[in-house]
């Protein structure tokens, strides 16, 4: 059991890894060809239901993980409140994005968010 445990965490950090990988690539793509997003509103109310309903997910996932003594269900919820520094940092440069209409905002808070989790994702490795 421990074992799985283990596997799962370690498959967790490898995937946050990817994940920054892509938002790295997807920066630089951004800041090259100097397009990013028509309009910053989506992204305004995407991460204002997400830091809403992430919140919520974070204090759940971090209960039933001590109840189960699981490390894989505190790494998850520890992913969640990842995603919650990274809704907030979405809310952030969208307002930017929107209220400046400077497209280099998004690729920067690609950037920042890319920065987090691969933070988050070495942590998780490190800790299986």
């Amino acid at each position: 059991e421990d074992a799985k445990e283990e596997a799962a965490q370690k498959w967790i950090g490898v995937l946050l890894m990817a994940l920054a990988t892509y938002l790295v690539i997807s920066a630089y793509f951004e800041f090259k060809n100097g397009k990013g997003p028509d309009n910053a509103m989506p992204g305004v109310w995407i991460s204002l239901v997400s830091l809403t309903v992430m919140a919520w997910l974070y204090r759940v996932k971090i209960a039933c993980a001590a109840k189960l003594k699981s490390k894989a269900l505190k790494a998850d919820a520890f992913c969640t409140l990842s995603c919650m520094w990274l809704s907030g940092l979405l809310l952030a440069g969208s307002a930017l994005l929107a209220g400046t209409h400077r497209l280099w905002f998004d690729a920067l808070t690609t950037l920042a968010m890319a920065v987090l989790i691969a933070r988050e994702g070495m942590e998780e490795y490190e800790d299986a």
